[in-house]
């Protein structure tokens, strides 16, 4: 517990997809944010934790709702 978690979505994304919160602590083992956008389509999310870094990918389908 308590190892943070860094979320981040490109810099190509940054108008039309946000993570909030971006920076989390562990619980139990699991981290959570939540994501949301502006658009369709398919982009990755940075996951980095310690020192390792990967990225998962995410598909926007349909409407999406402005925030």
């Amino acid at each position: 517990d308590e190892i943070l978690v860094h979320f981040r979505v490109p810099d190509a994304w940054a108008t039309r997809a946000q993570v909030d919160p971006p920076t989390v602590a562990t619980r139990q083992g699991q981290a959570t944010t939540t994501f949301r956008a502006r658009a369709p389509g398919q982009l990755m999310v940075q996951i980095t934790i310690e020192d390792r870094t990967v990225d998962i990918p995410i598909t926007v389908v349909g409407d999406t709702p402005r925030f």
